[in-house]
């Protein structure tokens, strides 16, 4: 994990004019030399002499940005040095959008489409799934925005993008209506268009996944395979959540599990209670020097008999300044908490995970294009495909909780629900006649 790559500095050290990189300074008269010579040389390269319109909106969009945005985002480290934190997270987000972007523009141009469209679409796309996503994040996480008696400070706290935090459904929620709105509005053939983007769709999916592994969201839950296992840092996502469930002491813990079958057999009244067992401790921890070890069962933390995996990982979070913990074999164990653990306990690397779902589905949707026999398939496979990975994919992830009052998170409920909006795009595509409406006409913007 590395969220943070490098920080820019709010001033060039030596700089006679003394003029701010951020702002109305160094970074906007950059950006507009870039912007000069991307307008010269894509009007030389584009066989239309229009398409380089397209480019304008994201001139301006990135100029705003530079101008208005990026000076709020300035913090001061350690060494008191103020300047841009480059998240990894926004970067890769960048880098997904630009290449979905530039792989959407080249099958276009391939099935004679005018790129101008996938340009417009993309970047009132781009804007409305951020914002979606965005927001859906922030719905399930509100507490974590919420600065009490500061609503400035809570809208900064949303706006603070390239920090992480975005949720991919949110962004399907988010663009999906501005996109039908824009090709309704244009007369252009949904089907066709989404075709096309389709594969840029998860591929920009799969690079954005990369960058909530180095963020350290969207993580999974427990696991000792070594590989797959990772561990984060302290103060990552998972270390925050693995210290409320008492990773501070250096101990995880672990539920029994009751054999099904007799499970079955036996009336839920007259099952003993789950033995809570060690299941993993910290290397070269205090808990690793006072011998603890994994697959011994716990009955008591600081004298109090355990009840629960829940109960247990409430008394070691409580722990203050030392843990004692009696086993079953009588053994009392006892050590300070002078020494933190200083990674997390380790977990799926349910980021990678995604990426290489999205990446394999991304190549299987572009190598299927030519072979669709209407238009719309190669959208209905992905909503059939994806869907069901994601569902398993939940699984392995332990950022959510159960929504509705069932086990099921919301994204996989949203996962249900694209699967059968898929199933019935399957139904409408298969009963219209075969071929597509490209490349027999050239779509251009109205």
């Amino acid at each position: 994990m590395r969220s943070t790559l490098f920080l820019v500095p709010q001033f060039i050290p030596g700089d006679p004019l003394h003029l701010q990189v951020f702002g109305f300074g160094w970074l906007l008269i950059l950006w507009l030399v870039i912007a000069v010579g991307l307008v010269i040389g894509w009007s030389r390269w584009s066989k239309s002499a229009l398409d380089w319109y397209g480019l304008l909106p994201y001139i301006g969009l990135v100029g705003v940005g530079i101008v208005f945005v990026l000076p709020n985002l300035l913090v001061k480290d350690e060494a008191g040095n103020v300047g841009l934190p480059i998240r990894t997270y926004g970067l890769f987000m960048v880098t997904a959008v630009i290449s979905g972007v530039l792989l959407a523009a080249y099958r276009a141009r391939k099935m004679g489409i005018d790129p101008e469209v996938i340009y417009t679409l993309a970047m009132m796309m781009t804007i409305s799934g951020i914002v979606g996503a965005r927001a859906f994040f922030v719905i399930q996480y509100f507490n974590q925005f919420w600065v009490p008696g500061s609503i400035v400070g809570t809208l900064q706290k949303i706006a603070n993008v390239p920090q992480g935090g975005l949720v991919v459904y949110g962004a399907v929620l988010g663009s999906f209506p501005v996109g039908v709105w824009y090709l309704w509005s244009r007369k252009l053939p949904p089907l066709v268009i989404a075709d096309i983007t389709a594969p840029s769709l998860l591929m920009g999916l799969a690079i954005g996944r990369m960058g909530c592994f180095m963020n350290g969201c969207c993580y999974g839950g427990f696991c000792t395979l070594e590989p797959p296992a990772v561990t984060f840092p302290a103060g990552s996502p998972p270390y925050q959540q693995q210290e409320m469930q008492g990773w501070r002491t250096g101990v995880w813990l672990k539920q029994e599990e009751i054999d099904k079958q007799k499970k079955a057999l036996t009336n839920a009244a007259d099952l003993p209670p789950p033995k809570i067992i060690v299941a993993y401790v910290a290397p070269n921890s205090a808990a690793s020097s006072s011998k603890v070890k994994v697959g011994e069962v716990i009955t008591k933390i600081g004298g109090k008999a355990v009840e629960s995996l829940s109960d247990a990982q409430e008394q070691l979070r409580k722990s203050d300044a030392a843990v004692e913990i009696q086993f079953a074999n009588g053994m009392i164990k006892r050590w300070t908490l002078n020494r933190p653990p200083p990674r997390s306990a380790p977990v799926h690397p349910a980021q990678v995970y995604a990426a290489v779902d999205a990446g394999l589905l991304a190549l299987l949707l572009w190598a299927f294009y030519p072979f669709r026999r209407h238009d719309g398939e190669v959208t209905a496979l992905m909503f059939t495909l994806h869907p069901m990975s994601r569902f398993l994919l939940e699984i392995v992830r332990v950022d959510e909780g159960g929504q509705f009052g069932t086990g099921l998170t919301i994204s996989q409920w949203v996962s249900i629900g694209l699967f059968l909006i898929g199933l019935a795009l399957w139904w409408y595509v298969e009963n219209q006649p075969r071929g597509s409406v490209v490349p027999a006409k050239r779509l251009a913007v109205a």
